[in-house]
């Protein structure tokens, strides 16, 4: 799968769904979780802009139930993070892995317990 692009704002919309994948959620929901997440003080219509897109896009689904409308991924946190790292390491890196751990490696202080983690995972390959 390859990542398809969302903007930042669509994509901190995303972020609080997929942050509670127990239920599906209403834009009067999305909006207080956004606001108490990210700081976001967004117009309802704004909002509702961008769920209209992420519908649009295939990664939500939406259905009426009463007067209110019910937004629930189709496309999950994980898929999608998955790609966007494929998508990354393709463009920047050639699709060199190593590469892109290395890039990683000198942009974020890998503690012992990240060293251990990352040691165990490749043994397990």
């Amino acid at each position: 799968m390859k990542a398809q692009h969302v903007t930042e704002c669509e994509l901190l919309v995303m972020k609080t769904i997929w942050s509670h994948p127990e239920k599906d959620m209403a834009l009067p929901e999305i909006l207080g979780l956004v606001k108490s997440t990210y700081g976001k003080e967004w117009a309802p219509q704004t909002v509702s802009t961008f769920l209209k897109r992420l519908v649009n896009r295939g990664f939500l689904r939406v259905y009426r139930q009463g007067r209110s409308f019910f937004y629930h991924d189709i496309i999950s946190f994980t898929d999608y993070r998955e790609a966007t790292i494929s998508d990354a390491c393709d463009f920047w890196f050639d699709g060199d892995a190593a590469a892109l751990v290395e890039a990683l490696h000198k942009v974020k202080t890998l503690t012992a317990e990240d060293k251990s983690k990352i040691q165990k995972m490749l043994k397990n390959i």
